[in-house]
């Protein structure tokens, strides 16, 4: 998170844009590992909110949302767990997130449910073909009712990584710069230039 302060911001402030961020808040904890170091502080998240950046939730530990709706089908440990996020957000940043990002490549009804109360997006990250909902493995494009074969870079097919007017507003696809299907520069560039090729 510190980059997105220190170097993303000022590369979107060049082209007069702004980033979305996700927190899961436990990070956010002065005592833990990183605090201020790999992550960045609250006054820093601060920052970017001043600078029209959207912070928006992602549970308190990024916890698998896909084995705790299976173990709770009833929601309570979600709903804690959404709960101790927004408040932290909200104490810190004096915002109510409007956004949430499901956990790396978890999700669940349950959690869709919950989200939809409380957010108006909720984003999937694209990460490779399958991920895990509701305690079991499903095809990305399956989740989100997009036809197609898998890609040859072993993600889904290129119509799941872009929001369209048709997305399902709590199931939007979201690159993971971290992972290898958008890690490199020229990668990168495909992907943003791709729905312009088209």
């Amino acid at each position: 998170m510190k980059l997105m302060r220190h170097e993303i911001h000022e590369s979107l402030a060049r082209h007069g844009c702004c980033g979305n961020l996700f927190i899961n808040t436990s990070s956010m904890d002065p005592g833990s590992e990183g605090y201020g170091t790999e992550t960045a502080i609250w006054e820093e998240l601060g920052e970017l909110v001043e600078f029209g950046w959207q912070v928006g939730a992602h549970t308190v530990t990024d916890t698998n949302l896909s084995e705790l709706a299976a173990e709770n089908p009833q929601g309570e440990k979600l709903q804690w767990v959404l709960d101790i996020c927004d408040v932290a957000i909200k104490q810190h940043l004096e915002t109510k997130p409007r956004n949430f990002a499901f956990t790396s490549i978890n999700c669940s009804s349950v959690t869709e449910r919950k989200v939809k109360q409380r957010c108006r997006f909720g984003h999937l990250w694209v990460v490779g073909t399958h991920c895990h909902a509701d305690g079991e493995a499903i095809r990305h494009a399956d989740l989100v009712s997009i036809e197609g074969e898998d890609e040859a870079d072993r993600g889904p097919p290129h119509a799941v990584r872009y929001i369209s007017r048709d997305s399902n507003h709590y199931r939007l696809p979201s690159p993971e710069i971290q992972r290898s299907l958008i890690y490199s520069l020229a990668v990168l560039r495909t992907y943003l230039v791709g729905p312009l090729a088209n």
